[in-house]
C-alpha cells in the first residue's frame, strides 16, 4: 500500500518577503537585548553626597550677587500671572466707608518678590483681578503693609492688624 502526501505548493513572493521579514525583526530584538544586557547599571548620586564631595584642587566660586531691584522693574510692571502680561486697570476708589474691610475680603496674595534686602507683594484683586505691587508701608484700601513676609503679608489700621495669606488654590476659582 503506497501513501501519497499532497505536493507542498510553492511560496509565493509575498510570503517569501514577510517571512524574511519576521527573521530580519527577530535577529534584531536579539541583538538590542544582549546589547541592553551587556550595558553597565546607572547608580543615582546621592544629593549630599554631591554637595560634600568636591574633586581635588577644586575651588568653590561664591554666587554672583544680585541684582538692585530696580533691574526687576519690568517683571513687576509686567504681571507674571496676567493673561494679557499688562496690569489691571484700577478703578477710582469709591467713597470709603467709615469701617474698613479686611484686605483678605477683596485682596488675595498673589506671590512675593525678595530680592536684597527690599520685598515686594503682588496682590491680585478678588473681584476685578487688578494686579497691584506693593512695598513695605504702602496703602492698600486704607490699611498700611507693615510686614512682608514669603507667604504672608501683614497690614495695619487705626490699631488693628490683619493678616493676608498665600494660598494654593486650583486655577479657575
Amino acid at each position: 500500500m503506497t501513501i501519497r502526501l499532497p505536493k507542498l505548493q510553492q511560496f509565493d513572493l509575498r510570503t517569501r518577503l514577510l517571512g524574511f521579514l519576521c527573521l530580519v525583526l527577530a535577529v534584531t530584538l536579539l541583538i538590542e537585548a544582549s546589547v541592553v544586557a551587556r550595558m553597565p547599571r546607572v547608580r543615582a548620586i546621592e544629593p549630599a553626597a554631591a554637595e560634600t564631595e568636591a574633586p581635588p584642587g577644586a575651588t568653590v566660586a561664591p554666587l554672583p550677587a544680585m541684582p538692585p531691584l530696580a533691574a526687576y522693574r519690568e517683571v513687576l510692571q509686567r504681571p507674571l500671572f496676567s493673561d494679557t502680561r499688562r496690569p489691571a486697570e484700577v478703578a477710582a476708589p469709591a467713597t470709603r466707608a467709615p469701617a474698613l474691610a479686611a484686605p483678605s475680603t477683596k485682596w488675595k496674595l498673589t506671590g512675593v518678590v525678595a530680592t536684597g534686602g527690599e520685598s515686594h507683594a503682588i496682590v491680585t484683586g478678588l473681584r476685578d483681578k487688578a494686579t497691584l505691587t506693593l512695598g513695605q508701608g504702602d496703602m492698600l484700601d486704607g490699611w498700611q503693609l507693615v510686614e512682608i513676609e514669603p507667604y504672608q503679608l501683614t497690614f495695619e489700621a487705626h490699631g488693628s492688624r490683619s493678616v493676608l495669606e498665600l494660598r494654593d488654590e486650583p486655577p479657575g476659582t
